[in-house]
């Protein structure tokens, strides 16, 4: 499994509810997205795993009893598309 790999399936462990993927972009490195399971809003983009799972946890219900954001309603401003530099690269 691959360094890249390993990160994909440790946040997949982290946040079950949601689906968890890496774009890559020929210009600007990778970006990493989340959705719900299910859902196709709202879609979540990083720059780095670290970021992506801290976006996560913003957005999930609260857990044992400690109080969160809870989810936030899918509108337009839920969706970030990528500029047109990122174009997924050849592997």
């Amino acid at each position: 499994m691959t360094p890249r790999e390993q990160e994909l399936t440790a946040l997949a462990r982290k946040h079950p509810a949601w689906q968890v993927w890496v774009v890559e972009c020929y210009l600007g490195g990778p970006v990493w997205c989340a959705r719900p399971w299910g859902r196709t809003r709202p879609v979540l983009n990083a720059g780095s795993p670290e970021h992506l799972s801290e976006d996560i946890a913003g957005r999930e219900p609260a857990r044992n009893g400690v109080e969160g954001p809870g989810w936030v309603a899918a509108d337009e401003d839920d969706v970030i598309t990528p500029g047109p530099q990122c174009w997924p690269s050849r592997m």
